[in-house]
């Protein structure tokens, strides 16, 4: 999943830094710009600007569903980890709870 937000953040800044005048994207682009532009309504323009304007607004609002599925599931399996045998690792250096987990199921 984090692959996939990663290719849309990149695919989402290219298409902005070459359509969207409006929207300073010399650098990354913020969360907080990545959830306004999932808002932009269609406009009146070329055909050309209004297919990439659609593309930037369906690309971040992807990454905004991607996020919360991360989130839940990240909530998810340190709930998990707390109630098996994998619960002290997280506490450990170098240990989140993704690394917990896929060491017990290994």
């Amino acid at each position: 999943m984090t692959n996939e937000i990663t290719g849309d953040v990149n695919a989402l800044t290219a298409l902005v830094r070459l359509n969207e005048p409006g929207l300073d994207a010399r650098k990354a682009l913020s969360a907080v710009q990545i959830a306004e532009v999932s808002r932009w309504r269609a406009r009146d323009e070329e055909p050309a600007l209004s297919v990439a304007s659609a593309e930037v607004v369906r690309l971040a609002k992807r990454i905004g569903e991607l996020d919360k599925d991360l989130a839940g599931k990240n909530t998810r399996i340190t709930e998990l980890v707390k109630v098996i045998e994998a619960a002290p690792l997280p506490g450990m250096k170098g240990f989140g709870v993704v690394t917990a987990a896929t060491c017990l199921a290994i």
